[in-house]
């Protein structure tokens, strides 16, 4: 490709959701200046292939059918430019042939599927030793299964009976990971990285459950379903949680069955999986055998099988999901505010004496943490010590008594102090007792208000961090008032007092009402970013989010397939819930709606004269940690999207194959809107 022309344009193909830049739309225009800047081009000559573009803008006219032989052409005032597809069967764009001569035996493997491990396991188990990490403990030393005793936990060479190498079917290195998470606990913060280099970020359970997933989807069903016996009796032999859990290995069985399911189903009976691989180079590239990870790779996919098949390898890419229940996305809201910025959406106007600057730096979400560190320093500085006494000089059962009466409606607080069940009994969450404890240990060489000095001073911030609530950070800042006010806010009820300090300080914080909330509170800006998201202008936008985290596209062209235990979401069931497999008509006719209580949903409405609308998803905005915690935009399947996956799977799941969380939401949805065939949306 000799032509930087070309290479720009193919680039900037890559760049756009539909591989066809559209010289009218605002964020396709953004995505070419980004890569021109990459390329470090003098400003001057990024700026007049702009304005030369800009000046196109409606003026082109687009032939040919996109095909690999019959390429698009643009044809302008000045002449005419070819655009390559890149659509391929699946319609991505993306180059899906593997690689044929991988040799898996062990003599010419690709060295990423046989090297050792890392972290290796001096520094592993010097973790472990120093607390980083803790191991398990059982109830019993042993377990039995078919007449084979497992000591416990699970040695690596009992893990690694099940994958006997070679042929080399995972990474080797997997094996070794599996036995370190199956044999700690989900404590301390750990992370997958802590067991395993080399692999993406996400919530520890997650992650193990992928990993044993693609791992357990190698093997064969006999050897599969003796393993997960083994699994389930460790797990259930385990006395404190570990990543892997009763509820995450049985999701993972579940979305192993499915995963073979759909392959069947798309490569015939025949089709056997050659090599599982996670979402990483060396697993893409040299275990499965696409040429380019970056540009081939789905847009979702968390794990990748090799499926030999009578028409020699081919790829199937699956997106993991727990459950039913499981959320779609869950996206970094500042993020999103940036690329909504970015696109020239104008998410905030001027009001009363306030400018739109002032009311962007009040009311965005990119802000929210700032300012409330910001009114949490200045809280610091205001409470008075006696009053802080009064709680101190409680005892947990008098404040546990006190927070029964809590509201629990519009913010649980009386679920942010107790934790426990009306069965087995309440008592003072962790995070309570952290913040009381943290007050006990300071009052007398700290009492409050604190100003900058006492912020500041390595003692108290060394006290501070080691309670968990680190000074030098906004999430440490924030929690530590925000618990301290529940706390107050407590007390405050206890004596009557309806609307004290701490009420008003929650209130600008969170949003303690139903209905009207300060401006700048957690829920007045989540309300207002969810609304700037679903304007019109915003449109682009909100498509790239879908496209990126719920993959509609990929799924129904058939590049990649989801997983949600027993669930699928595959080209077959997204017509059966749709009504058709043509994404560009589904694109067209997605909305966001408002009902009543003000609640958005992401809508699919059909060209057909007289369809219904169908609710796909849920968006919601908010903070995980409620007062200190990054905001995350939300996208949760609606209960009427899991009923009608639920009845586009049934004929091809066994019932005794569903796991006990399907179970419960399969009920749950079947009592809303009655059974397959006869649903009332």
């Amino acid at each position: 490709m000799n032509n930087p022309l070309d290479k720009i344009l193919t680039e900037w193909a890559y760049r756009v959701h539909n591989g066809m830049p559209d010289l009218s739309d605002n964020y396709h225009l953004i995505q070419l200046e980004q890569y021109l800047n990459e390329l470090r081009l003098p400003r001057r000559v990024v700026k007049k292939v702009l304005e030369k573009v800009r000046a196109y803008k409606g003026k082109g006219k687009r032939t040919g059918s996109g095909t690999g032989g019959d390429p698009f052409v643009y044809t302008y005032d000045g002449g005419s430019g070819k655009q390559t597809s890149k659509d391929d069967d699946t319609g991505t764009g993306k180059n899906k042939e593997v690689e044929d001569d991988i040799d898996f035996s062990g003599k010419n493997t690709p060295e990423s599927i046989t090297e050792e491990i890392k972290p290796i396991d001096d520094d592993f188990n010097a973790r472990v030793e120093n607390g980083e990490i803790k191991r398990n403990e059982y109830k019993e030393d042993t377990i039995e299964i078919n007449g084979k005793t497992y000591n416990q936990p699970l040695s690596v060479e009992d893990v690694e009976s099940f994958f006997p190498n070679p042929p080399h079917k995972i990474p080797k290195r997997y094996i070794k990971a599996l036995q370190r998470l199956l044999a700690s606990q989900n404590k301390g913060g750990v992370k997958i990285t802590d067991f395993l280099d080399g692999v993406g970020a996400g919530e520890l359970p997650a992650q193990a459950a992928e990993l044993l997933t693609l791992m357990t989807a190698t093997m064969s069903e006999e050897e599969s379903n003796e393993f997960y016996e083994v699994l389930q009796q460790t797990v259930g032999n385990q006395t404190t949680k570990g990543p892997l859990d009763k509820d995450w290995v049985e999701a993972a069985k579940a979305s192993k069955n499915t995963i073979l399911r759909q392959i069947k189903e798309k490569y015939g009976e025949d089709a056997t999986i050659e090599f599982g691989g996670w979402d990483v180079p060396n697993d893409v590239t040299d275990g499965i055998g696409l040429t380019d990870y970056k540009k081939d790779k789905g847009f979702s996919t968390d794990a990748y099988f090799r499926v030999q098949t009578k028409d020699g390898p081919k790829i199937h890419e699956v997106s993991l999901k727990k459950d039913l229940d499981a959320f779609f996305a869950n996206l970094g809201s500042a993020d999103i505010q940036k690329r909504l910025d970015e696109s020239g959406v104008e998410s905030f106007e001027a009001e009363g004496d306030l400018s739109a600057e002032q009311v962007k730096e009040r009311d965005s979400v990119s802000n929210l943490t700032k300012n409330q560190t910001k009114r949490s320093t200045e809280r610091m500085g205001k409470i008075k010590q006696e009053n802080v006494d009064r709680v101190l000089d409680k005892s947990n059962e008098e404040i546990e008594k006190n927070a029964h009466n809590l509201p629990s409606r519009p913010k649980d607080i009386k679920g942010k102090l107790l934790s426990g069940n009306k069965k087995d009994g309440y008592k003072l969450s962790k995070e309570a007792q952290q913040v009381l404890d943290f007050h006990r240990k300071v009052t007398d060489k700290y009492p409050l208000p604190w100003n900058e000095n006492t912020l500041n001073d390595p003692e108290f911030q060394r006290l501070a961090k080691e309670a968990g609530f680190s000074m030098t950070t906004a999430k440490g800042r924030n929690k530590l008032m925000v618990y301290t006010n529940y706390l107050l806010y407590n007390e405050e009820l206890a004596n009557g007092i309806t609307d004290g300090p701490a009420f008003q300080f929650l209130n600008n914080q969170l949003g303690m009402k139903k209905d009207e909330n300060p401006p700048g509170s957690a829920k007045d800006v989540s309300n207002k970013h969810i609304e700037n998201l679903a304007k019109p202008e915003s449109r682009e936008v909100l498509m790239e989010l879908i496209r990126d985290k719920f993959p509609l596209k990929s799924l129904m062209s058939g590049e990649e397939s989801m997983a949600l235990s027993n669930q699928s979401l595959d080209p077959e069931t997204c017509k059966v819930i749709f009504g058709t497999d043509d994404y560009d008509e589904i694109q067209k006719g997605i909305s966001v709606e408002t009902d009543e209580d003000g609640n958005k949903y992401l809508v699919y409405k059909g060209k057909t004269p007289g369809a219904k609308p169908i609710r796909i998803a849920t968006i919601s905005c908010r903070q995980r940690g409620d007062g200190y915690a990054s905001p995350t935009t939300e996208l949760a399947p609606t209960e009427e999207l899991r009923h009608r996956m639920y009845c586009a799977n049934r004929a091809k799941i066994k019932e005794k194959d569903y796991t006990n969380a399907e179970r419960k939401t399969i009920n749950r949805v079947i009592k809303k809107f009655g059974n397959c065939g006869g649903a009332k949306y």
